[in-house]
C-alpha cells in the first residue's frame, strides 16, 4: 500500500507539473499569431522598399529626359509646339518628340525613332515668354510623378 501511495503521488507531480491539451494550443496559436505579425511586418517593408525603387526610377527616368530636351533646345534654331508633340528644327532637320502610348519617341527629319521616355502618363508643353513649359506625368505600377520643367530658347514658332 504505500509503495501505491509513493507511485500515485509521483504521478499526480508529474501531472502537475506537465502542460495539459488547452496550454499547449494556446502556445500554438501564440506562435502562429506572432509568426503571422511578422510576415505582414516583413511584407509592408518589401512593398515599400519596391515603391521607394519605382519613384526613384521614374525621377531618374524624367531627370534624363528633360536633361536630353535641354541639350536638343539649346541646339534648336525653332520650335513648333502641338498637343502632346514638341518639334526643334536643327541643321535643316526637325527633331520631333511625339509621345506614343505609355512612351515618348524622338524622331529626325520624321523617319524612324527612338524611345527617349518610358512610363508616360502625360506629356505637355506650352510656350511662355523666351522659353517653353515641359510638364511630365511618369506613372509605373502604384508609384507616380509629376514633373514641370522650364527651357529656355533661342525662338519660337507656334502652330
Amino acid at each position: 500500500m504505500a509503495n501505491d501511495r509513493e507511485a500515485l503521488r509521483k504521478n499526480t507531480v508529474c501531472l502537475q507539473n506537465g502542460s495539459s491539451l488547452i496550454e499547449l494550443l494556446m502556445a500554438i496559436s501564440l506562435c502562429v499569431m506572432l509568426f503571422t505579425l511578422y510576415g505582414q511586418l516583413f511584407y509592408s517593408m518589401k512593398m515599400r522598399i519596391e515603391t521607394t525603387k519605382e519613384v526613384i526610377q521614374l525621377h531618374q527616368e524624367a531627370a534624363a529626359f528633360i536633361h536630353y530636351l535641354e541639350r536638343e533646345s539649346g541646339r534648336g534654331e525653332k520650335l513648333i509646339i502641338k498637343r502632346g508633340e514638341l518639334s526643334f528644327l536643327h541643321d535643316n532637320f526637325w527633331l520631333d518628340y511625339i509621345k506614343r502610348k505609355e512612351s515618348i519617341i524622338r524622331q529626325k527629319g520624321g523617319e524612324g525613332y527612338v524611345t527617349v521616355c518610358y512610363y508616360v502618363q502625360n506629356f505637355e508643353s506650352r510656350p511662355l515668354d523666351s522659353a517653353v513649359e515641359v510638364k511630365l506625368a511618369l506613372k509605373r505600377n502604384r508609384s507616380s510623378i509629376e514633373t514641370v520643367s522650364i527651357l529656355p530658347l533661342p525662338s519660337l514658332a507656334r502652330n
